[in-house]
Formats: C-alpha cells, structure tokens, sequence
C-alpha cells in the first residue's frame, strides 16, 4: 500500500460528463487506479451514475470518486483547485493527445457514450483534443479513450520529473491520509 500512495498523483484526473453506462464507469475507475490518479470526478446531472462491481474489481475502494449535480459545479470546483481542463472531442480543430506535456496539473474530461462532452463544457475548455488514431473507427470506447490518455499523462509526468525534479506525487502528509483511508476497516470488507 505504501508503495502505491507514493505513485499516486493529484496533478491529473478526469472529470466524466453524464456517463451512463456501470461497466464504463467502473472501466474508469481501473485505469486510474492503473496509472495512479487518486480521483475521478462525475457529473450526475441526469441520472446518478453507477459502478459495475465486477468489473471495477475493488478500484472502487482504492480511487476517490467524487459526483456533482452540475456540469458548471464541477467545473467551478475543479478550476478552484487549479486545474486547466482538456476535453476530449475527435472534432475538427481539436489539438491531439500528444500536445499535453505535464506543464500544468489538468482535468480530462470524457463524455457521454451517446452526445460525447456537452457544449457548456466544451466552450469552457481550455483545450479540445483528440486521440490520433490510424483504424477506419472514428472513436474509441469511452473507457479506452480514458485508459490512452491516463497513459500518456503518466508517461509525461514520470519523463518531466526526470528533467526537472518537479514532483507529482502525493505530499506525504496526503499520502499518510491516503493509507488511513485505505486502511479503514469499512473499506476493507467493500473491497472484498
């Protein structure tokens, strides 16, 4: 456990739009927990999302997941906390992927499987990108365009903290209230 949190990142994480489907979610929540993104973040703004057990396989427990009622609330709250928000949209006029490079601590944000991002979203971006992909499909799984990105950022960040020194983990006192939470005896018997 001590090894995990001290991978753990706050610079990065991912902001869902209305997704609707458990298995995506849960998706989700798996591969931040792969490339150590301590929270997800989730509008609910027309239906409460809901987490596949069996696929989340107990990341629920290991990743924080925190839901808005708003798309706008969400955006305020993830700003105040420093953020620059990139949307994903395989749209005209979008960057890529590969343009990110860890420069600031960023929001991914990934829409619903039907309309994608929602436009008040999107007109508050700093950034549209897109996911370059050589295939005859013109997009990925939501989840699948989730685990890419959180990847690439990943990869970023580790090459970034070899250059400068910049550190992207957890502080230890976060890393210490991380393993507290963790290890909370009500946690272990949902993980199980």
């Amino acid at each position: 456990m001590r090894h995990v949190a001290n991978l753990r990142t706050n610079y990065v994480t991912v902001l869902l739009d209305d997704v609707h489907d458990p298995h995506n979610v849960a998706a989700v929540l798996r591969s931040a927990d792969a490339f150590g993104v301590r929270d997800v973040h989730a509008v609910e703004q027309h239906q409460r999302i809901r987490v596949s057990r069996r696929v989340a396989r107990g990341t629920d427990c290991w990743v924080n997941l925190f839901r808005y009622p708003s798309a706008e609330i969400a955006l305020d709250v993830l700003r105040s906390q420093g953020f620059a928000v990139w949307v994903a949209a395989g749209e005209a006029g979008s960057g890529t992927l590969a343009e990110w490079t860890g420069v600031s601590p960023t929001v991914f944000v990934f829409g619903n499987e039907h309309a994608g991002v929602r436009p008040e979203i999107r007109m508050r971006a700093d950034r549209l990108f897109a996911i370059p992909m050589a295939g005859m499909v013109e997009s990925l799984n939501i989840s699948v365009a989730c685990a890419v990105t959180l990847q690439h950022a990943r990869q970023q960040l580790e090459t970034r903290r070899l250059v400068d020194h910049k550190e992207y983990c957890l502080t230890p006192d976060e890393q210490t209230e991380l393993l507290r939470h963790w290890q909370d005896p009500a946690l272990e018997r949902l993980a199980s």
